[in-house]
């Protein structure tokens, strides 16, 4: 998902963070208004 949103000129407040055990990744970026937004990449259900 990163990838789309950099295309889109958004930048990442951090890097990404992967949970290794849960396969999770998150991170966050800070709309025009100032609001943080968390993104949450779960991954697919078996």
């Amino acid at each position: 998902f990163v990838k789309k949103i950099e295309a889109e000129g958004i930048k990442l407040d951090e890097p990404v963070r992967k949970n290794e055990a849960t396969g999770v990744a998150l991170t966050y970026i800070t709309d025009p208004w100032g609001t943080r937004i968390e993104l949450v990449q779960r991954p697919p259900s078996p």
